[in-house]
């Protein structure tokens, strides 16, 4: 949960994001309850949700760079390297919640 608290949190420090009702549909591809309903649950987001997060930030942080080498602006530098690290993030999520757990016979 940890880590779309985070993407939340970056989503709007960069107005990408309205609401978390918009954030559910658009940048987790799931219904507008979802991140309430895990929020309220304590429940961990599905790696279809972490999949669909992850293309949408590399898709925004591709678009900013493009924005970038034409513009030179310090604060889309910013803003690509804050999404890359999100990024980043978000894949070692889905690493670790792909990867095969191991059980005690």
């Amino acid at each position: 949960m940890d880590i779309l608290k985070e993407a939340l949190d970056t989503l709007w420090e960069f107005n990408a994001v309205r609401s978390e009702s918009d954030f559910s549909r658009l940048w987790l591809g799931k219904s507008r309850s979802y991140y309430a309903m895990l929020k309220s649950a304590g429940k961990q987001p599905s790696l279809s949700a972490l999949l669909t997060l992850h293309e949408e930030v590399t898709s925004l942080s591709n678009q900013v760079a493009k924005n970038h080498v034409l513009t030179f602006s310090p604060s889309l530098k910013r803003m690509r390297d804050e999404l890359d690290t999100l990024a980043r993030s978000v894949w070692h999520a889905i690493r670790f919640r792909s990867r095969p757990r191991r059980y005690n016979a």
